[in-house]
Order: C-alpha cells, then sequence, then structure tokens
C-alpha cells in the first residue's frame, strides 16, 4: 500500500521521556472505505505531531480518533498510557482546531489561544505568558 500521509514528531521542548499520545495499527472504514488504514506512532512528551498528505488521506479522520470524536474500526489510542477509546472528548484534555470555523472572529488571536486554558480554569496569572509562548513557537508572536 502507499503511504497515505506522514506522521512527523517535532522538538518543543525537553521532556522527560514519556509519550503523550501512542497509536497503534489504528484504522477507520467508512462503509467500505478504508480512511486511515494501520496508523502507528508514538508521539512524546514535549513535542507536536506534524501530519502531511494530500486532501483525502485520512489526517482529520486519524485527529478525530485521538481527540475521541470518531471511534476507531481497528486499533488502539492511548494518551498518557491510559487506553482512550471509552474516554469521552471532554475527559481526554486534547484540543483541536477544526479546519473550518474553528477561531473565534471577535476575538484576537491571542484570545483565541487563551479561550481553551481560561476554560479549564488554568491559573488566570499564568495565562498571557502561556499565550505568548504558544503563540511564539507557531511564529505567530505579536
Amino acid at each position: 500500500m502507499q503511504e497515505r500521509f506522514r506522521a512527523a514528531a517535532s522538538h518543543v521542548a525537553e521532556g522527560d521521556g514519556e509519550i503523550a499520545v501512542t497509536v497503534r495499527n489504528v484504522g477507520m472504514d467508512f462503509d467500505g472505505v478504508q480512511a486511515v488504514k494501520n496508523a502507528s506512532f508514538d508521539l512524546p512528551k514535549g513535542r507536536f505531531l506534524t501530519i502531511l498528505g494530500p486532501s483525502g488521506s485520512g489526517k482529520t479522520t486519524l485527529l478525530r480518533m485521538i481527540a475521541g470524536f470518531q471511534t476507531p474500526s481497528s486499533g488502539e489510542i492511548f494518551i498518557n498510557g491510559e487506553a482512550v477509546s471509552a474516554v469521552p472528548p471532554h475527559k481526554r484534555s486534547i484540543g483541536m482546531v477544526f479546519q473550518r470555523l474553528a477561531l473565534f472572529p471577535h476575538m484576537t488571536a491571542a484570545e483565541n489561544v487563551a479561550f481553551p486554558l481560561k476554560m479549564r480554569r488554568r491559573d488566570a496569572r499564568t495565562i498571557p505568558d502561556r499565550v505568548e509562548r504558544y503563540l511564539a513557537l507557531v511564529r505567530l508572536g505579536g
């Protein structure tokens, strides 16, 4: 089978060697159409994941399975070492920005980044520094 998409973990900060997300032999079948076949990778803590591939290759489907919005047809997903097939999306602590209608147009980029931190009741004193750090990470500072 020709590779449909490529997943690559990139270094962000020193981690402690722990794995944040593990995907093992995950597949998704939609009425006989295989959207994802046998996807496997480990994402260490302190790294972020880039998934590249053409339109229709299964990238969004894979992300939706990790976030818990879809259930894999096969395989297993682990978050912090815990199998999450029975864990609902709101208890997985996974953030996902959708391709469309993902941002609040009445908010700045910083406010959009801060929003989920506020919703998860993070310490309000640390949010501005975290937002600045996250925006700098993706070169959107300022």
